[in-house]
């Protein structure tokens, strides 16, 4: 694109190559590393996954509601003594 055609442009008028290749590529591994996370595919598979557990947790629950909690006084539970 037109970082590209800059950058070839920066080459042909620099005076020292091998330090702006060093600084190209440098720019390069740093522009990589950056994107690294909205190149990887990983953060969208985990939304998908994260997403299907959080339906199907729902669904699990409309299907069979978890029992009540069982909440007894000890003056409501027979003294087996």
């Amino acid at each position: 694109g037109y970082a590209a055609k800059l950058a070839l442009i920066w080459l042909e008028k620099s005076t020292n190559l091998a330090i702006s290749l060093t600084v190209l590529a440098a720019m390069f591994i740093f522009s990589l590393v950056r994107m690294s996370q909205i190149i990887s595919p990983l953060p969208f598979i985990s939304g998908v996954f994260s997403g299907v557990q959080i339906l199907l947790s729902m669904l699990a629950r409309k299907i069979s509601p978890p029992p009540p909690a069982d909440n007894y006084s000890t003056t409501q539970l027979p003294n087996f003594k």
